[in-house]
């Protein structure tokens, strides 16, 4: 009998330091769905596209952009105690057991893109109005780093 996980440890370690360093990364994940890439990042920040993009609009959105900042405030505040939990952790030696299960509590259950872009079966890229996409680590079922381009829009980036 097979052992597997239902995520990745590697992805979710890397979730994890977008949500508390910030930090931005080119990625590609394959789902069952299909091919998804663009820039990981933080829980927050994503949370922050959608309520900008939803007041770029001229339509009255004000119910979904409480919805973005309670969220956004509730990621930060996860963030923060993660990040105070880890601190404090720093020279203390406990079992396995108890780390790995610190570690279970901590670990991000989503996974941020910012421009995300769908990638389809002729291997186009979906349109140039890129988004704020998130997804279940449980549902990735293999990544890399590096965010794809068509020929065309990289010869335009660097020309």
């Amino acid at each position: 009998m097979t052992n597997t996980l239902p995520y990745d440890r590697t992805l979710a370690a890397l979730a994890s330091l977008a949500d508390t360093s910030g930090v931005q990364v080119g990625i590609t994940l394959t789902t069952v769905g299909g091919v998804i890439t663009g820039r990981l990042i933080s829980s927050t920040r994503w949370a922050e596209l959608n309520i900008e993009t939803l007041k770029a609009t001229d339509k009255n959105h004000n119910a979904m952009v409480l919805f973005y900042e309670t969220y956004r405030d509730k990621f930060a505040a996860q963030t923060a105690t993660t990040i105070a939990v880890q601190d404090s952790l720093q020279n203390v030696e406990l079992p396995d057991d108890y780390m790995n299960a610190i570690g279970n509590v901590s670990r991000p259950l989503c996974i941020h893109l910012e421009g995300a872009r769908f990638v389809g079966g002729d291997g186009s890229l979906s349109n140039k109005q890129a988004t704020p996409w998130r997804g279940r680590l449980s549902e990735v079922v293999g990544w890399s780093l590096g965010e794809l381009v068509l020929k065309g829009e990289a010869d335009s980036a660097h020309g």
